[in-house]
């Protein structure tokens, strides 16, 4: 078991990293190429905005949601009736 040869052995990697050539993501590529950013730290703030605005359009609508008012038709009986007094 100790004679495994794998074929690639002599394989050279062209990573990014060994070529040291910058990610971007594609998010940002888009927001450039639309012309909404300049650059990707414009795009950076045009993001982290757009996620401030998300997560609050979501608590308004969650707790809006959550605590109903109750409806204004609403008729309350007397207690003679429920109990029979």
């Amino acid at each position: 078991m100790s004679d495994v040869q794998f074929e690639d052995q002599g394989a050279q990697f062209t990573s990014r990293k060994i070529f040291k050539e910058k990610v971007r993501p594609g998010m940002v590529r888009f927001l450039v190429k639309m012309g909404l950013a300049k650059n990707d730290v414009q795009a950076g703030y045009l993001l982290s905005g757009f996620v401030v605005v998300a997560i609050g359009v979501t608590l308004f609508l969650f707790f809006s949601v959550a605590t109903p008012s109750p409806p204004e038709d609403t008729k309350v009986l007397p207690s003679e009736l429920l109990y029979g007094q």
